[in-house]
């Protein structure tokens, strides 16, 4: 993790943004969150209620068969508002493009009102609402709120001047911040343990109305829409339909795949949501159905975890600092992703303390801002935009089936290991196999491109800023010393007369920038300018991480630091003596 200064820095500087997405992200989290109580709500049977005894539905008795079906009917539920994003994603992006992000925000919005206005009507009709049910979710697939995030966190990091590593930070807070709060309202409508939903439904419909209003005013544009300059010939963009423009999208999603580097990436992402999709569908039902949990049991879980993972996720600096970003990120996942999976996915059928694996997880939940920034310098930004859509695309055709597959084997009757553990066995699985698309297929993919180069790029800008920084300090010591002979010999102080504390001498200025030889350095980089006066390391390292953006940029990074370094030890008199022959 980084510093606190740096995340708040880049908070300052896009705090709408950031709390408009969180808002509009996490109410349609409450949304999703309360959808699953309603579902069970909506399950009818023939056996009676039993006083003292909560089901999840005042139609039916039978707690088991409550769970089971409920978690079938929200699986089909999101199985359609996935099917809806998907069929409105290409639309989506051509507005994106087309019309702004903000307008694209402000559509979506518009669609999970009308979503919860059906959700209003379904509460009070036994007959219609299961059908309801499900147009509502489709209605949410208007607005695909992680993909729109992604892509807006994607324009802040790689803008000019920004800290992309402080802003997946900032997400991973924003996230990790977004789920307590959310998930604690909705702890409490959960733990209210609610008959009838209408009343609420209508308090959600009034919150997305007021939350479209602050949006249609406040909500600022990351990446205006690109006009023709005058006198350039856009005859073919002007004519062309919207639907072809759709037609287009949806075939240049299909070409991708013939692309290596976008193929070798979307097999690591096809597995790891499969993986993932155990945790966030099935391991809420395992424990209400085999270990007597209650719904708001649950959720406390998770606001603890979440919670515990802010407090601890301090060490994954430690182990960078230790062992580097290669060795570390390579290590966790591992442990993070293979060990912690597996281990949770064989033991919780029989058994609650299988949690304890995601406990142990607990001090390395830094890793995931770390994997998100490794994973936008993947490739080329204006390959990389293409490649997270594609796999945006992919995560919800996923999500068609992904919840229904799990929820088909799921048996909430079950007894022994072998009937309750399929999804888990499902899960191990693509744990596997994700395991082998990461280090055979995205690690190196030709030398220059792979998540093993970005690391060891990163690795090597590191140890040279490190080496820079230390010539210029030492420089500056000397320079310092210098000065205080020359004012001891020339100025002789009056006794008893008051001095003035000594100033601390900044290591890097504009002048020893430009005398050092360090701008004619970087003059083929972004970084031809200082932002100095700098006192500390983190302030170069800082600016020199806003040039780190693509693969291609860290090559031509670490070609200027080691002119730098060489110009550098020159200037400070540092260079080593030729070797005579």
């Amino acid at each position: 993790m980084v510093a606190f200064a740096r995340v708040w820095a880049e908070f300052k500087r896009n705090w709408v943004l950031w709390i408009i997405l969180n808002f509009s992200g996490g109410m349609k989290t409450l949304v999703n969150q309360t959808e699953q109580p309603f579902a069970r709500s909506l399950v009818s049977c023939d056996t009676p209620l039993s006083p003292g005894n909560y089901t999840g539905s005042r139609l039916c008795g039978d707690r088991l068969r409550v769970i089971e079906e409920g978690f079938w009917i929200s699986s089909a539920g999101q199985s359609q508002e996935n099917l809806a994003m998907l069929c409105s994603l290409a639309l989506v992006g051509v507005c994106i493009g087309a019309f702004g992000r903000k307008f694209t925000v402000l559509l979506g919005l518009a669609g999970t009102m009308a979503s919860v206005a059906l959700f209003v009507v379904a509460s009070s009709s036994v007959e219609l609402g299961r059908l309801l049910f499900s147009m509502g979710q489709g209605l949410q697939g208007l607005y695909p709120v992680e993909y729109i995030f992604g892509i807006v966190v994607n324009d802040i990091s790689t803008s000019k001047g920004s800290d992309g590593e402080a802003t997946h930070v900032v997400k991973f807070y924003e996230g990790v911040l977004g789920v307590a709060f959310w998930f604690g309202l909705g702890f409490m409508v959960q733990g209210a343990e609610l008959t009838d939903y209408q009343g609420l439904w209508t308090a959600i419909l009034a919150l997305n109305i007021g939350m479209f209003t602050v949006a249609l005013y406040a909500y600022p544009e990351t990446k205006p829409i690109a006009k023709p300059e005058a006198g350039e010939k856009s005859a073919e963009k002007e004519d062309a339909s919207h639907v072809t423009k759709v037609i287009e999208e949806v075939k240049s999603y299909g070409m991708m795949l013939t692309d290596p580097r976008c193929f070798r990436y979307m097999m690591n992402a096809f597995t790891k949501n499969i993986m993932e999709g155990f945790k966030a569908g099935v391991l809420g039902v395992m424990l209400m159905a085999y270990h007597g949990w209650s719904q708001s049991g649950v959720i406390t879980f998770w606001l603890c975890l979440g919670g515990a993972g802010i407090l601890t996720s301090g060490l994954l600096d430690k182990l960078i600092k230790r062992f580097g970003y290669h060795d570390t990120y390579c290590g966790v996942i591992l442990y993070y992703v293979f060990f912690v999976n597996c281990g949770l996915a064989l033991f919780l059928p029989v058994s609650p303390y299988g949690l304890l694996f995601l406990a142990s997880s607990l001090p390395l939940s830094g890793f995931e801002p770390l994997r998100a920034l490794v994973d936008s310098r993947f490739c080329e930004p204006e390959h990389l935009h293409r490649f997270a859509s594609m796999q945006w695309v992919m995560g919800y055709f996923q999500g068609v089936f992904l919840l229904p597959m799990y929820s088909w084997f799921f048996n909430a009757e079950g007894t022994t290991w072998l009937s309750r553990s399929i999804p888990s066995f499902i899960s191990i699985l693509f744990c596997c196999l994700n395991m082998l698309t990461l280090f055979f297929g995205i690690y190196d993919i030709d030398g220059k491109q792979g998540f093993g180069v970005t690391l060891r790029q990163m690795d090597g800008v590191h140890a040279k800023d490190m080496e820079l920084w230390g010539i210029l300090s030492r420089a500056a010591q000397t320079r310092a010393e210098e000065n205080s002979k020359v004012a001891e010999s020339e100025k002789k102080t009056d006794e008893g007369e008051a001095q003035a504390a000594p100033q601390p001498e900044p290591v890097v200025t504009e002048e020893v920038w430009k005398e050092a030889g360090l701008r004619a350095a970087f003059a083929d980089t972004e970084l031809q300018t200082v932002g100095g006066p700098w006192y500390v390391q983190d302030q170069l390292s800082g600016f020199l991480r806003a040039a780190n953006t693509s693969p291609n940029a860290g090559r031509d990074l670490l070609e200027a630091l080691d002119k730098a370094i060489a110009s550098a030890k020159k200037w400070a008199g540092e260079e080593e003596p030729a070797v005579p022959k």
